[in-house]
């Protein structure tokens, strides 16, 4: 019988444990067909990051499997946005007025993958916004399929695909949104 898994909000000690979960899924260098089938990230995945983020954002929510941080969500209202690139400046454009939810990152420990805990913490952000657009982004370049096929199972809609420069390479991004009874 698997451990009771709790969905609760951050606290600024958990940031280290939340870092060694995103350096798990973090992916530096080529990206692979395995990377692009069981999900990745590509943001800063540093404590630091993860503390300033915490300490801001009522919507940053930990998975919590005995007494074990074993997966996040990092969400924050539009008005926190910092344009660190053109996705979060574009979402930051278009989804500002009204204030939505905007999800940077999320993840879970690739050993506690498919038990629904990407699909428990999006539903306790979905709770903790009611009334609020809920909006994520992606990158498109390199594909996330993992990341696609969970978005459209969890509600959201492709609503853009804006394009830009991040350290000095061209990428994509998929915006997706769910409006989340608004």
């Amino acid at each position: 019988m698997k451990a009771r898994i709790t969905i609760r909000r951050a606290k600024p000690s958990d940031a280290r444990t939340i870092s060694n979960v995103g350096k798990s899924l973090k992916v530096v260098g080529e990206i692979t067909n395995e990377h692009t089938s069981r999900g990745f990230l590509r943001g800063d995945v540093r404590a630091e990051s993860y503390l300033e983020a915490i300490k801001y954002s009522g919507y940053f929510l930990v998975a919590v499997e005995k007494g074990k941080v074993v997966g996040f969500v990092m969400g924050y209202p539009t008005s926190y946005t910092k344009p660190h690139n053109y996705l979060q400046a574009y979402v930051l454009n278009h989804y500002s007025k009204p204030e939505s939810i905007f999800i940077d990152q999320v993840g879970v420990l690739r050993s506690s993958q498919g038990r629904s805990i990407g699909k428990k913490l999006y539903e306790t952000i979905f709770k903790k916004a009611k009334g609020m657009k809920v909006v994520a982004g992606s990158w498109a370049s390199p594909y996330n399929r993992a990341t696609e096929l969970f978005h459209l199972k969890m509600g959201f809609r492709k609503v853009a695909r804006p394009r830009g420069v991040t350290n000095g390479r061209k990428t994509a991004a998929f915006i997706w949104v769910n409006d989340n009874g608004t």
